[in-house]
């Protein structure tokens, strides 16, 4: 390997923007024994299970803390859990960086993991959530939905990792503007976050290579500006009106996600099932132990201040509402204005979308939790309608498949997860959570399946 690659890779100390600290030898001792006579892979696999016997996910809004302190704590956010992560695989000599999404296209959040160079080349997996095999974790379909993928380049700056997961195109952008700022935004938490940044050329053009949903353009220089909500499903070839738009609370716009992927990675094999399940047990177990015996660490409060996301538009206001296939509707109008988000249509509600397990429908599933809420809250809502149910309901109280939540959107901790399913088998629409008048609108949405 390259001088400038292992520097980077291996013998940076820093992952990202957290603060130093003298990991390295705590982490080596502990390490190297139990990976004398491994392969790379094997090292890799067996890293990242050694990091799940010490942490666990935990969300904070704090700043990314450094790998010692997250280490003695025993949790952390994923972009925590990935530094931590990455710390642990460059101390054991494995070349490994941070992977993250700066924001979802199909649901509000973002999500960070880790890669590591082994067997020639760079392959993935979650940070802290031990597999039996690279290449594999729960963010693996929702990643073929990211407008954007990135990650540290060997020179230190960013890296446009997309076409590694997710279909993409390359995007060109033609604002007539040489020299301007050219920022992508994507809406995500009701607000556009910026998630690229780029300066044009001599021609006032720019070009990146992108996932296949919407986002917002924006080019500037000194007293001029100029942006373009760019639909990423009609074409690839955007010019950017200069000067400032007109900002319209009764027009209602809708900010496409990426269509779900087709096909899912193919099942473990009942081998790598059991292996995963054992290392899962493991690392909970001795988990569960270094928390105890770290439980002052563990309990310490978060430092104060917040994690230096780039801030969003502050000029202007905007309301959206999130649909379940991914999508959004929203409105914008000036900074300060009450906006209301907009409301839906039924039909607008279903959007087919491949499941990661055999279903034969029409049904509805439904995981719940039995005796506890707001399992109840739903029950009790079904009983109530006024006519019986228009498709089967089958209601599960054993733990969602795996992948499924994560695939529909959905956080797979707000039970009761619901998902309408077709004729065709695929999912048409999906819910977590508990909102009052659930079961009345499932009941409409399912009618409309029949």
């Amino acid at each position: 390997m390259k001088k400038e690659f292992l520097e980077r890779y291996v013998r940076e100390d820093r992952v990202n923007d957290e603060p130093a600290s003298n990991y390295r030898p705590v982490f080596a001792d502990a390490l190297a024994p139990r990976l004398r006579g491994l392969s790379p892979v094997e090292a890799a696999l067996e890293v990242n299970l050694w990091c799940a016997e010490h942490v666990t996910y935990r969300f904070n809004d704090s700043p990314t803390s450094d790998p010692l302190t997250t280490y003695y704590r025993g949790h952390g956010r994923c972009g925590e859990q990935s530094v931590f992560t990455v710390a642990a695989m460059r101390a054991a000599g494995i070349p490994a960086r941070q992977v993250y999404v700066p924001r979802w296209s199909h649901c509000d959040d973002n999500h960070a993991w880790v890669e590591v160079f082994v067997d020639g080349g760079w392959h993935y997996l979650g940070a802290c959530e031990p597999e039996p095999v690279l290449d594999r974790g729960w963010f693996t379909s929702p990643a073929c939905r990211a407008m954007l993928v990135r990650g540290r380049g060997v020179d230190g700056g960013y890296e446009n990792l997309t076409p590694r997961y997710a279909p993409t195109r390359t995007w060109r952008f033609h604002t007539g503007l040489p020299g301007g700022t050219l920022t992508l935004w994507m809406l995500n938490d009701g607000a556009f976050h910026p998630i690229w940044t780029m300066t044009t050329d001599d021609r006032g053009d720019a070009a990146l290579e992108l996932g296949l949903g919407d986002l917002l353009a924006t080019v500037e220089a000194p007293g001029v500006w100029g942006e373009l909500l760019c639909k990423g499903k009609e074409g690839s070839e955007f010019t950017i009106p200069l000067g400032r738009p007109e900002l319209c609370p009764e027009r209602v716009l809708r900010f496409e996600a990426p269509d779900p992927p087709p096909d899912f990675p193919p099942p473990l094999t009942a081998v790598q099932q059991r292996r995963r399940e054992e290392m899962l047990t493991q690392a909970a177990q001795r988990r569960r132990l270094w928390t105890e015996a770290h439980r002052d660490a563990a309990d310490a409060p978060d430092r104060p201040g917040g994690q230096g996301f780039p801030a969003p538009f502050t000029d202007r206001a905007v309301a959206a509402t999130r649909l379940p296939c991914g999508d959004q509707l929203f409105v914008m109008g000036p900074a300060g204005a009450e906006l209301t988000p907009p409301a839906a249509a039924p039909e607008e509600l279903l959007r087919p979308q491949p499941m990661p397990i055999t279903v034969s429908g029409p049904r509805l599933l439904a995981w719940l939790r039995p005796g506890e809420e707001p399992t109840a809250h739903f029950l009790n809502e079904l009983a109530a309608l006024d006519v019986p149910f228009p498709i089967p309901v089958e209601t599960r109280t054993d733990a969602p498949p795996t992948d499924l939540p994560r695939v529909l959107g959905l956080d797979p901790e707000s039970l009761p997860l619901l998902a309408l399913v077709g004729w065709d088998g695929l999912c048409h629409y999906a819910g977590g959570g508990y909102w009052v008048g659930s079961a009345a609108l499932l009941a409409r949405l399912a009618a409309l399946l029949v």
